[in-house]
């Protein structure tokens, strides 16, 4: 009976043992990170995604001339809301700096821009193509992933004011080998350029 008694207190003892391992190692499973495994894009989805990217940075970049414009004409009209005894001399000088920036303005804001993101065109020229893998997520926390190369990149998780991404959201992760960048992407905005 005292021997049945032990048995039965060492195999409960041993189940409380199992269950409290299973536990531990869900625990440890939870806390490694999650490492992401990177694909190739095909040449076809490579360009999609270039000519996208290119063509709305370059939207916003104008957005941004824009802005710059309207703030040349708000100060010609403040300086002549200001300005009561304006000679008609620095009335023009005025208007003659204000028409020089409203033309130069769009011509070189236009130039810089699109020297900044031409690399975005250049990626699809230079033969390397884009990796992509479909993430949840995780705003300011250091993600792993793992190129089709075989080699691991690590990248602090942001939001991405393009694409509107917030965090705990699916996205598409996108990286350039040539350029060493990600970009994120929202999963159907993705679906409608490459058909991800």
């Amino acid at each position: 009976m005292i021997q049945n008694a032990d048995e039965e207190l060492e195999a409960e003892r041993q189940e409380k043992i199992k269950k409290l391992k299973k536990q531990l190692q869900l625990l440890l499973e939870e806390d490694e990170p999650k490492i992401y495994q990177f694909q190739q894009m095909t040449h076809y989805m490579t360009k999609q995604y270039c000519n996208y990217k290119f063509h709305q940075k370059m939207k916003n970049g104008i957005e941004n001339i824009k802005t710059l414009i309207l703030m040349d004409l708000s100060a010609i009209i403040v300086i002549f809301g200001i300005c009561d005894e304006i000679t008609k001399w620095q009335e023009s000088v005025v208007m003659c700096v204000g028409a020089l920036l409203a033309v130069f303005i769009p011509g070189i804001g236009y130039a810089i821009v699109y020297h900044k993101y031409k690399r975005l065109k250049n990626i699809e020229s230079s033969g390397c193509l884009l990796e992509y893998t479909n993430v949840v997520l995780d705003v300011g926390k250091e993600t792993k992933f793992l190129c089709s190369d075989g080699h691991m990149e690590e990248w602090k998780m942001r939001s991405d004011d393009d694409a509107k991404v917030k965090a705990g959201e699916e996205a598409v992760v996108i990286y350039s080998p040539s350029t060493h960048e990600m970009f994120t992407e929202r999963k159907e905005v993705m679906n409608k350029i490459c058909g991800i």
